[in-house]
């Protein structure tokens, strides 16, 4: 297995040392449109979960939650991560159609031997989802509205988590479950989310 070299696969790399567990701090810009934060807490239980070595995709600089990772403007290079094998972050933005190609790119990056663990506002019937929920194994629905970073109040639409794999790893329809996400959190780390 060969890893990419940053230089042949694009992306915006942090080049700074890793700042903590979640790096990322709530910057000026966070919360903005697209900007919001992955809640620190259900990152850190997916992180513990999955591990992220593949990085995260479509943050931006001040919301990124891995030292490696990708911006709209800088997209990964999908090809260079064939067979790879990495499991990968995605919280992907809502605005401009940008869903779509970002569920293009998970879909992609999961076809070519990869994993995508992602956080989406659940929405059976969008368009989106349907390029993407063939690539996926499971579905967790979220129990809990969240509070994203840089947004004072909950996040109106209800969420969930999906876990996009490999060919050889799909099952046909994904199982959808509810996770109670802030009572394993708690269980786990002996505080509230």
């Amino acid at each position: 297995m060969t890893i990419p070299r940053p230089e042949e696969i694009g992306g915006g790399f942090d080049t700074g040392e890793v700042r903590g567990a979640a790096f990322a701090t709530p910057l000026k810009n966070v919360g903005e449109g697209d900007k919001q934060g992955t809640p620190l807490w259900l990152f850190n239980l997916l992180r513990d979960e999955f591990w992220f070595p593949g990085g995260d995709l479509f943050a931006d600089h001040g919301n990124a939650l891995l030292p490696k990772y990708w911006t709209l403007d800088s997209p990964i290079d999908v090809e260079a991560y064939r067979d790879v094998g990495f499991t990968f972050f995605a919280n992907p933005p809502y605005s401009r159609g940008a869903i779509t190609s970002a569920a293009s790119t998970c879909r992609a990056l999961a076809d070519n031997g990869n994993r995508v663990v992602g956080l989406t506002r659940a929405e059976p019937t969008a368009r989106w989802w349907r390029i993407l929920r063939p690539a996926c194994a499971e579905v967790r629905l979220l129990d809990t509205r969240l509070v994203f970073r840089g947004q004072e109040g909950l996040y109106p639409f209800p969420c969930w988590v999906w876990v996009a794999v490999p060919p050889t790893q799909r099952r046909g329809h994904p199982s959808v479950w509810f996770w109670d996400a802030a009572d394993m959190y708690e269980q786990r780390y002996g505080a509230k989310p």
